[in-house]
């Protein structure tokens, strides 16, 4: 791609109704929603749902594609290239007028658009066909953007798909290396109390505001810097907040503070306890831990579920074992995450780029 001062003699400036026609889907809305995997036509919504189910009726399905289909209260969309009935009416159809667009491209510049709905309403025809975009008046360069752009998605769509095998192998890891271990091994039946000792955070979140050296830990995955700490040790921190719907553990070794609804946790003994081995367990159950948390308003770990916690607990030879093999997974994971959070932010950089009309493709 080069930078083009006179790229933008080349695009010109269009309400999305002048190049777009919206259709009903009135036809189109499935009947029966009794959903089986064991049908073909899939159920589409525009919003993060997408396939809702798939269904067996052989009448009313969309077929003039392709398509981008619209949520109207949202504004929320999807390319679509295969046939389909749809859920609900509070949607709109879009197509081109003429073959010098190229809907693909629309799509894409669409997703570009920075419109946020307010209230609950339909948006399409009262104000989102109006909003005036730059256009290329060149189909070809507009197809070229859209490969590009497409390109992104597809890399980004691979690297979802294989952080998810991945998340489903540890699952399988989990279920057996912490019921069955490795090999023959016996596990000791204890109680989480047990073999770690507790105490909490020191810091109300809104006083970790000033700039600083040391980590603060809270139920975010996120972490920030203080000017304090409270700890300098080994730590399991535990953190879960039902409200916010964040819960996380982390291990950490040095100097920080944490929240005050973060447990810190340490183990007795290093030499019958691992905190590898103990962060991977508390990870795997933190549904469990979420489900059983209490409060009204904001929900949290109580002290008592914690101590009372079971643990399978095998000799420190296999806890640390089976510790490096999860851990290796979670790097693994870990390292696709950081991959796609690249392609993303690469994503949004062309889209600015190309969408702008002032880079033109090569």
């Amino acid at each position: 791609m080069k930078k083009n001062n006179q790229q933008l003699k080349n695009w010109e400036h269009k309400k999305i109704s002048d190049f777009l026609d919206y259709e009903r889907p009135d036809e189109y809305i499935v009947k029966n929603t009794h959903y089986s995997n064991n049908y073909k036509i899939p159920v589409l919504t525009a919003n993060k749902g997408f396939v809702l189910g798939y269904t067996d009726e052989d009448f009313g399905i969309y077929h003039d594609l392709p398509v981008i289909i619209f949520d109207d209260f949202t504004t929320d969309m999807k390319y679509v290239d295969f046939p389909f009935k749809v859920k609900s009416s509070a949607m709109k159809m879009l197509k081109p007028k003429s073959k010098d667009v190229n809907l693909k491209f629309v799509y894409e510049l669409m997703k570009f658009i920075n419109f946020q709905p307010s209230n609950h309403r339909r948006y399409y025809i009262s104000q989102y066909q109006n909003l005036e975009v730059l256009i290329p008046r060149d189909k070809n360069e507009q197809k070229k953007i859209a490969d590009i752009l497409g390109s992104a998605d597809e890399d980004i769509k691979k690297t979802e798909e294989i952080i998810l095998k991945t998340e489903e192998l540890k699952k399988g890891l989990i279920q057996k290396l912490l019921t069955k271990g490795i090999g023959h091994t016996k596990f000791k039946k204890t109680k989480l109390g047990e073999i770690c000792n507790f105490t909490t955070g020191k810091l109300n979140s809104n006083k970790a505001t000033e700039g600083g050296r040391y980590p603060f830990f809270t139920c975010s995955q996120e972490t920030f810097k203080i000017g304090q700490y409270s700890f300098d040790q080994k730590a399991i921190l535990l953190a879960g907040n039902n409200a916010a719907g964040k819960y996380s553990v982390k291990y950490y070794d040095g100097k920080f503070d944490a929240y005050q609804r973060t447990y810190v946790i340490s183990v007795r003994n290093e030499k019958e306890t691992s905190y590898q081995y103990i962060r991977q367990v508390l990870s795997a159950r933190l549904n469990e831990l979420r489900d059983s948390s209490v409060g009204t308003t904001t929900k949290f770990l109580t002290l008592n579920l914690l101590q009372n916690l079971p643990v399978m607990l095998p000799s420190i030879y296999e806890q640390k074992r089976i510790a490096k093999i999860l851990s290796a997974v979670d790097d693994k994971i870990l390292i696709y995450k950081n991959v796609k959070n690249k392609l993303t932010n690469l994503k949004k950089g062309l889209m600015k780029d190309l969408l702008s009309g002032e880079v033109k493709t090569n």
